[in-house]
């Protein structure tokens, strides 16, 4: 029987988990509240030793911090050490949402498979992306979103989902993005469209800037010029396209919104991950045996 070991994680994994064990694959967990775990899931005690007989690794979707740190539900904080990490059989196949620099250093022996731009479950988790980032921006302000201008920072496949939807709640939406494709794409659509040249005097003129792009676009220059009611909603890729410290220093409401899915719309999120989780490790697994 096949193991797969989860280490952090939330609501949306013990979807996976049951999904996994629906298919017969053993499957431990380190990192969760015991509250929150299914019975038959076996929990992890020994993780060196858990790790070294792992055929598959997963990991959280929001990326392991600097210093080890797992995103967990539990109480106190959960590591995953660089030590830990080595005992992972060469080319073990380890899932997460974004790779950071920590895991790469530490896991190089492994293969890392970096999901949160694969379109089998970005596309369909970008809804709950584009809810939720409304939702921060909402918390944030303390005026009406309806009559407030709004700023989207690339027209992928979030940018798109939260521009009609604020549009539908009565924003002025501009959209900047940097390919001419989806620029004439937002253009077809009835949105204003500005160039990366125009970019200081758009965000100028926003309520609300929400940035999709994996840039520092939102840099200390530009934190420096806007108005102190502005609100940045920042949903690229960890670390974002924002200069944090600075609007933290200017007294600018900015937020990086990262697991969006897994904080608004935990259930839906790990439908979509049960659904494409198993398929592709029964993939990557049939490879190796091949």
């Amino acid at each position: 029987m096949r193991k797969v070991i989860f280490c952090g994680g939330d609501r949306r994994e013990i979807s996976v988990m049951k999904a996994l064990q629906e298919k017969n694959y053993q499957v431990e967990a380190y990192g969760y509240p015991l509250d929150i775990l299914p019975g038959s899931i076996t929990v992890v005690e020994d993780i060196q030793a858990s790790l070294a007989a792992a055929d598959v690794c997963i990991l959280p979707q929001p990326p392991i911090k600097k210093d080890g740190q797992l995103h967990s539900l539990c109480a106190e904080p959960v590591y995953l050490t660089a030590d830990d990490l080595s005992f992972l059989p060469q080319d073990t196949p380890i899932l997460c949402g974004v790779a950071s620099l920590y895991l790469r250093t530490n896991a190089n022996q492994c293969q890392i498979f970096e999901l949160t731009d694969d379109d089998r479950m970005a596309v369909p988790l970008a809804p709950a992306s584009a809810e939720g980032a409304i939702a921060e921006a909402i918390s944030l302000s303390d005026s009406l979103l309806c009559g407030s201008k709004a700023l989207i920072l690339g027209f992928g496949r979030i940018g798109r989902e939260v521009a009609w939807r604020l549009e539908g709640l009565g924003l002025e939406v501009t959209v900047m993005n940097r390919g001419v494709e989806r620029r004439t794409e937002a253009e077809e659509m009835g949105y204003t469209v500005v160039e990366r040249s125009h970019l200081v005097a758009a965000c100028l003129d926003a309520d609300y800037i929400f940035n999709t792009a994996p840039a520092m676009l939102l840099d200390e220059i530009i934190i420096g010029l806007l108005r102190r009611e502005t609100c940045i909603i920042d949903l690229a890729a960890y670390p974002g396209g924002t200069d944090f410290i600075a609007a933290a220093r200017r007294g600018i409401k900015a937020i990086h919104a990262g697991g969006m899915p897994g904080k608004y719309a935990p259930a839906y999120a790990g439908m979509v991950m049960a659904e494409f989780y198993p398929a592709f490790i029964d993939s990557l697994l049939t490879e190796e045996g091949e």
